[in-house]
């Protein structure tokens, strides 16, 4: 199954088997390059393979989702209470529910 690990000062480091091979991403931080290095032939043939990598990720893509809406929700307000903002102030700010 992948895992998530923090290392480097808040990147993160994600590992997932396909097949025999082991592979292991590292990312810096937001914005920064993936790192990839897939260890070949890593689990020996005998054990059981993983079912999927999309199920042993979608913990991880669920958590990347929550945390772009926050992102977003956080430029939408900046824009909104920008000085260079010409849209209607007193309009409220959609809620957006994340």
């Amino acid at each position: 199954m992948a895992s998530a690990t923090p290392y480097n000062a808040g990147g993160t480091i994600e590992e997932w088997r396909e097949g025999r091979d082991k592979i292991i991403e590292r990312k810096a931080g937001p914005g920064e390059d993936v790192e990839v290095e897939v260890l070949k032939n890593y689990y020996p043939p005998n054990e059981p393979k993983a079912k999927s990598p999309t199920k042993e990720r979608k913990g991880s893509f669920a958590e990347e989702c929550r945390d772009m809406g926050q992102r977003a929700k956080m430029a939408m307000r900046a824009y909104a209470l920008s000085p260079n903002n010409t849209e209607d102030k007193a309009a409220p700010m959609p809620d957006l529910k994340l």
